[in-house]
């Protein structure tokens, strides 16, 4: 776990917290196996390169299991070669498959226990559909979020998580340091609420963000 721009010391100020859902509000081991392949699958199917030319940019570009958690490809297309229109279409088409087995998700009453002290958002780079599918496979209780903010399918439109951080603060005439984002990904969620003035926490496992909330609650 690790901080930016955010102490446990000044979480007094706290008002609410806005969660990323995918690799946050659970958590799956064989993630960046499965991510991997599904990525060269997609690159496949979009480019002309072959299986090796694929292997290599998915390293060089640190989508391979030895890079960042969960990198952004949207953010990405043009280095990898794809159109990011074709990529949100095949995304759209071609639903991520998560292997639920292995699942580890934050437990639903430790979540609702926020309530009493906080106000609570999801901002997710996933499509809206797609987390409502997922949390219900995982029993991840999405009543407990006042708003969810979500990539829009039917528009084939990736979500701006800065512009929805902005969003949320205007609508609830809070500051930046009245929230934190908590999230798995730093240059996906946490810096563009850093780049506005905020802070959040970067996560790696379910077991971290329980630890997290159980100080947030003391």
């Amino acid at each position: 776990m690790k901080t930016y721009n955010f102490s446990l010391d000044n979480k007094k100020d706290l008002k609410s917290i806005i969660f990323d859902f995918d690799e946050t509000l659970y958590y799956n081991p064989l993630a960046q196996e499965s991510y991997f392949n599904y990525l060269k699958k997609a690159l496949l199917d979009l480019t002309n390169y072959n299986e090796d030319e694929i292997t290599n940019i998915i390293k060089l570009f640190g989508f391979d299991l030895a890079g960042e958690r969960r990198v952004s490809v949207s953010q990405n297309c043009s280095k990898i070669g794809i159109m990011q229109e074709d990529w949100i279409k095949y995304r759209t088409e071609h639903f991520y498959p998560e292997n639920f087995s292995h699942i580890q998700t934050v437990n639903n009453a430790l979540m609702r226990s926020l309530l009493e002290k906080y106000k609570l958002f999801l901002v997710s780079s996933e499509y809206l559909d797609n987390v409502h599918i997922k949390a219900s496979q995982m029993n991840i209780d999405l009543s407990i979020f006042s708003r969810i903010y979500a990539s829009d399918g039917e528009k084939l439109q990736i979500i701006n998580k800065q512009e929805a951080y902005k969003d949320i603060l205007q609508s609830e005439g809070l500051v930046p340091s009245q929230f934190i984002v908590i999230g798995d990904r730093y240059n996906v969620d946490i810096k563009p609420f850093e780049e506005i003035g905020g802070g959040g926490v970067q996560i790696t496992n379910t077991d971290e963000v329980e630890g997290l909330i159980k100080q947030l609650l003391k």
